[in-house]
């Protein structure tokens, strides 16, 4: 597989977790309710790009 394409994959899973966080939750009632300076897309992709070790994450994860 191409990076692109493992990065347009990785990106369209994400964009699917944080449509519907409350399935990934322990506690859907709260976990994720309010609105936060760190949105759950931009949380995971943070997570992934911190725990490859990126250099130039930033740009990794863009469109």
């Amino acid at each position: 597989m191409k990076p692109k394409h493992v990065n347009n994959l990785l990106l369209s899973e994400i964009r699917r977790i944080a449509k519907n966080p409350q399935d990934y939750c322990s506690n859907p009632k709260s976990d994720f309710t309010r609105n936060r300076k760190l949105p759950i897309e931009r949380l995971l992709t943070s997570i992934i790009g911190m725990g490859g070790g990126l250099k130039d994450f930033k740009a990794s994860f863009t469109e």
